[in-house]
């Protein structure tokens, strides 16, 4: 749980309190028994490509991709040697609709060296098997988090796709934040409002620096 970037006060205060330590506690057990995903060492992996004060948007996804290979602690991404999944097939798509511009970087990392969150709101599955973390303690996690942004000094963005990630809206302080939603793009949902909702224009709107999608 250790990142190079100055998240670390965040994340370490969080490893040291009575829910955290249960939930870990669990993991550790969990993958020395099942396949759980993304590797321990990334689970994490979404703060460690910027400082906290560089934060723009968070993006929130539902739950780390559960095939084998794919999750890699950045939602919605995956590695290059990937088959790229459906849901990044849609995204890439609504970029290609609003910018006229094709991007295939399918780890995303360009994104995340911009100041972009790539935020699952549960951090861990169990192979083949969705949603099987949702109620082991991330949920506590994700409510510190967001409690923690609400206190930063910028506006944040917060792109909020599907109704999972829209069940935040309650906690986020609109006041100083803004929130971009619709549907999750997903293949199931991106024809309901995922697609020409001009989510990706709508976040540049709210930010001095827009992201290079």
């Amino acid at each position: 749980m250790t990142t190079t970037t100055n998240w670390s006060s965040f994340l370490n205060k969080e490893k040291e309190k009575p829910y955290f330590q249960k939930l870990w506690s669990f993991l550790e057990k969990q993958y020395q028994q099942k396949n759980i995903f993304p590797k321990k060492e990334q689970i994490f992996r979404c703060f460690e490509y910027f400082n906290v004060e560089q934060l723009k948007v968070v993006i929130v996804g539902q739950d780390p991709y559960y095939v084998k290979g794919y999750a890699n602690g950045l939602a919605f991404a995956v590695n290059n040697d990937c088959k790229t999944p459906k849901s990044l097939i849609n995204i890439f798509k609504e970029i290609q609709s609003e910018f006229h511009c094709q991007n295939s970087n399918k780890t995303l990392t360009d994104w995340a060296k911009q100041g972009v969150l790539l935020l699952n709101k549960t951090l861990t599955v169990e192979e083949n098997k969705p949603n099987s973390h949702v109620n082991i303690g991330w949920q506590y996690f994700l409510n510190n988090l967001i409690n923690y942004l609400n206190n930063l000094p910028q506006t944040i963005v917060f792109a909020l796709w599907g109704n999972q990630a829209q069940q935040l809206k309650p906690f986020i302080n609109t006041k100083k934040h803004k929130i971009v939603c619709c549907a999750h793009p997903s293949p199931l949902s991106a024809n309901k409002g995922f697609f020409n909702s001009n989510c990706f224009i709508k976040i540049n709107s709210f930010l001095k620096q827009p992201i290079k999608w």
